[in-house]
């Protein structure tokens, strides 16, 4: 019985320790819409955030997760998965957000600049 016992709390521990734990850009990949604007939707995928309105692709930026909005890391392996916030890269410079949620369902940002909020819900793909 003791022998039993001791085999099946070493699985357990061994299948705990084996599971991936889900960073905040593993959690940020896939497909939001806007829940102000129906039309608007981004795709994450990796650190590449893809913008369609109304079905059609208006641009791609890149984008780092940081620990401030100061703190862009840019050397390839220094990127960060699990910061709190969210900073998109392109030729005209860099916006800040801040990850104030983020749920299987639901993604809420924060504009660092002025404070206004884009509240997203997770959809399976543009429609």
């Amino acid at each position: 019985m003791r022998i039993a016992l001791l085999i099946f709390a070493s699985m357990s521990f061994f299948n705990v320790m084996s599971q991936k734990t889900k960073t905040t850009l593993d959690s940020l990949q896939g497909y939001w819409q806007s829940e102000d604007d129906r039309k608007n939707v981004i795709q994450i995928s990796g650190y590449n955030e893809i913008n369609f309105y109304d079905k059609e692709q208006i641009d791609s930026v890149s984008f780092v997760l940081a620990d401030s909005c100061k703190d862009v890391i840019l050397s390839g392996d220094s990127l960060i998965k699990n910061g709190n916030f969210y900073i998109t890269l392109d030729k005209d410079g860099s916006l800040c957000y801040s990850i104030d949620s983020l749920t299987d369902d639901h993604l809420t940002l924060m504009y660092q600049a002025r404070g206004n909020l884009l509240r997203f819900k997770r959809i399976k793909k543009v429609k």
